[in-house]
């Protein structure tokens, strides 16, 4: 299965990101509309695309697109990735596009898929050295990853979609559960000893009435020395 497609991205939210970082290119033109590809990889619960384009010069932040018979078609330009919200995406369809054209794009995506691993380890490269490793040359000339998940998070709460969750330092404490406890024998002598004084006195009652029932009892009983000097006696 291939790993890639190409897609074409919702142009409002393509000027909505262009609000926060005006490096997003442009995608309407006369003749072809720029589209992306992807995905490159996901992040903070959103999932990031690259845009096509016709720029042919190799650059740290981009991979060339080859056709079939190696001449360079395009690029992949990472500098200027961005995450897109699945309900702004629709795959290019390529039915509608002439046929000269309709063999360029799936010769390019052919290229892609071919070259996958590639393109997505160079994406996430680009990634980490603007965001993490601080890059100034890289920073002055990609996009500003971090502020355009901040936009993305901020239109899909505006707009009713689904709202990338961006994972917590910390994990949530979850409530326990109630354990038995099972006490030695020890600890069920010291409960006992610290039972409410009304327990202590109907146990002392108890007591005493068996003492009395057992003294009745041997009252009752026949004295069987008695018995035996009687016999004796006969």
């Amino acid at each position: 299965m291939d790993k890639f497609k190409f897609y074409e991205v919702d142009k409002d939210y393509v000027a909505f990101l262009k609000t926060k970082d005006d490096k997003i290119p442009d995608i309407s033109y006369t003749t072809n509309d720029k589209f992306i590809c992807g995905v490159l990889f996901e992040i903070n619960d959103m999932k990031y695309y690259a845009p096509v384009s016709s720029f042919n010069k190799a650059q740290k932040s981009n991979i060339l697109i080859k056709s079939s018979k190696g001449r360079i078609t395009s690029s992949i330009r990472f500098s200027f990735m961005f995450p897109v919200p699945d309900e702004m995406l629709q795959v290019k369809d390529f039915s509608k596009e002439k046929d000269h054209y309709k063999r360029l794009l799936l010769e390019e995506l052919t290229y892609c898929n071919k070259n996958a691993e590639k393109i997505i380890n160079k994406a996430k490269y680009i990634y980490r050295v603007v965001t993490e490793e601080k890059n100034e040359l890289m920073q002055t000339n990609c996009c500003n990853f971090k502020s355009l998940e901040k936009a993305c998070i901020e239109y899909c709460k505006d707009n009713g979609l689904v709202v990338p969750k961006i994972k917590s330092n910390f994990p949530e404490q979850t409530p326990q559960k109630e354990t038995a406890v099972h006490l030695s024998p020890e600890s069920q002598n010291s409960e006992q000893q610290h039972k409410p004084q009304s327990v202590r006195l109907a146990d002392r009652l108890t007591a005493t009435q068996k003492e009395a029932a057992e003294r009745n009892a041997a009252r009752s009983a026949p004295d069987k020395s008695s018995k035996n000097k009687t016999e004796e006696i006969a």
